[in-house]
């Protein structure tokens, strides 16, 4: 089952109000899955005893590359923001409303989704840098589409890392400083806001 079609159908039950749920992780306890076999006549025997085992807390395991991200809707932009944490912190998130109002003149309460790649841990399934691309790329245009958003601001190098490119040639993209070098360097501010107002909202 390719990556592709696991988005084309999160994209279908995202559309019919359903929700599709995957573990992240082994759950404790749980008896592994096995493949059926024809075994004609042949009567079954006792099923083995099966170990509970308590799955191990593992680490992005090498080439398969893991990231997070924060995709705010304001302003009549997606605003992508890399994570460090488990959710955009409130400073943050209070500088991209503030640059959000000065682009179109109106308070407005900035809508939240979070990235994480991967978005599973189903080793039949391609976890690749490129399958990574494609599910952002994706949930990025899913985004500004159903959300009806002007332009993408990438926050940082890193917000636009895995992006693919010649996917978002007909959304206009904006390059800012990460919202932790803004805050940490007032004077950037300024350069910011050009990028912003050659926008022409």
């Amino acid at each position: 089952m390719s990556t592709l079609r696991e988005l084309q159908k999160l994209a279908c039950l995202q559309s019919l109000g359903l929700q599709l749920l995957v573990a992240k992780r082994p759950l404790p306890g749980a008896a592994p899955s096995v493949p059926s076999v024809d075994i004609g006549n042949k009567v079954p025997g006792p099923a083995p005893a099966i170990r509970p085992q308590v799955a191990e807390a593992r680490g992005p395991e090498a080439g398969i590359p893991a990231f997070h991200l924060a995709a705010v809707v304001a302003g009549g932009c997606l605003w992508l923001e890399p994570l460090a944490g488990p959710e955009l912190e409130q400073e943050p998130l209070q500088l991209i409303r503030a640059m959000a109002f000065a682009l179109q003149r109106k308070p407005e309460s900035p809508q939240v989704t979070r990235f994480d790649w991967p978005l599973h841990s189903n080793r039949q399934l391609d976890l690749s840098a490129g399958a990574a691309a494609a599910a952002l790329t994706g949930f990025v245009l899913r985004q500004v589409q159903d959300r009806r958003c002007r332009a993408l601001v990438l926050l940082g190098q890193a917000a636009g890392e895995h992006l693919q490119q010649p996917e978002l040639d007909a959304v206009p993209i904006v390059l800012l400083p990460a919202t932790a070098e803004l805050l940490a360097h007032p004077q950037c501010k300024r350069e910011a806001w050009q990028a912003l107002a050659a926008l022409g909202f």
